[in-house]
């Protein structure tokens, strides 16, 4: 009877295991199989960036009429009134509802015209639902309204300096 139940624990034992060790690989098989899909993912997500940047880039080239580089207010609104141009926008993600404000926000610089960097890092920041365009308008007004009121606090401090030093 000792020898039965030393024989019982040691079957309990083996089997607990074997158990453990069946769990453990089915465990590292399935962190393997997590890690390529998430390998997977990534690499997918990275080829659907990279095309959209494609994407950006040839639309940019029927932008620049002129092909100097640079796309101007003209050369946006005169490509902007083609319907294949509009088509093209929409299909990466962009509405276009008001040319001269999609110019303002892909004309970072206010330079007046856009480049083919500030063309691609605009269109794939403002693409998605209307809550991107609108932020960003937001933050482009935004800028706006902190540069001018630059301007007229630089404006007052001198216009206060120089009633001081009459008075």
């Amino acid at each position: 009877s000792f020898y039965i139940i030393i024989f019982m624990v040691y079957i309990t034992l083996a089997i607990f295991v074997v158990a453990n060790i069946i769990t453990g690989i089915f465990v590292d098989t399935a962190m393997q199989s997590a890690k390529q899909d998430h390998d997977a993912v990534m690499h997918e997500a990275k080829l659907k960036r990279e095309e959209c940047v494609a994407n950006v880039h040839t639309v940019f080239e029927e932008l620049d009429h002129d092909q100097d580089g640079v796309v101007t207010l003209e050369e946006f609104e005169v490509a902007i009134n083609c319907e294949k141009m509009v088509t093209y926008l929409s299909v990466l993600g962009l509405e276009v509802a008001d040319a001269r404000i999609l110019f303002c926000l892909l004309d970072r610089d206010f330079g007046g015209t856009i480049s083919i960097e500030d063309f691609i890092v605009g269109c794939l920041r403002l693409r998605g639902e209307a809550r991107s365009l609108d932020m960003a308008m937001i933050q482009l007004q935004s800028d706006w309204l902190v540069e001018n009121l630059e301007t007229v606090s630089n404006r007052l401090t001198a216009l206060h300096d120089k009633i001081v030093l009459h008075h």
